[in-house]
């Protein structure tokens, strides 16, 4: 007891970000482990987990939890946009119509969306995405096998 105790109070900030780092490798595997099984992994209380993913999640670390299923298909999308045009609405339509991730990205595209969605519900999604306002190109690539 007081060994966590100490941790909580007197570690390092390098320390701190190794467990919370550990933390987000194993719920990026799987978002479902038990807090519990997570403590045990990283010999802590599940206590300390639950605060801490409280917070990462209050920070904006964790954005959101969430599962892949058989049915889906795992899609990369490389979008060329229109500089002048509100990135902050074509983020939310991009949202709207299924994007699991964005990213801003330097390269031949500016944003990269990742989505997982059933192979019809992805080509509904890229018919849509073609005709935003601000969309210049769109390339979709299909992941065929994840390696890790």
């Amino acid at each position: 007891m007081f060994y966590v105790l100490f941790i909580n109070l007197f570690l390092n900030d390098f320390i701190v970000d190794t467990i919370n780092k550990e933390i987000l490798n194993i719920l990026t595997l799987d978002a479902r482990t038990p807090y519990l099984q997570i403590a045990q992994k990283l010999d802590v209380s599940e206590g300390m987990i639950r605060q801490r993913v409280k917070k990462l999640v209050e920070n904006g670390e964790i954005k959101k939890f969430t599962i892949n299923t058989n049915r889906s298909a795992n899609a990369i999308i490389g979008l060329k946009i229109n500089a002048k045009k509100n990135l902050d609405i074509l983020e939310k339509k991009l949202i709207d119509l299924g994007a699991h991730k964005i990213s801003h990205v330097s390269g031949r595209f500016d944003l990269i969306v990742e989505t997982y969605l059933a192979k019809d519900e992805l080509n509904e999604m890229l018919d849509k995405i073609r005709v935003l306002n601000g969309i210049i190109e769109t390339e979709t690539f299909m992941v065929l096998r994840e390696l890790n």
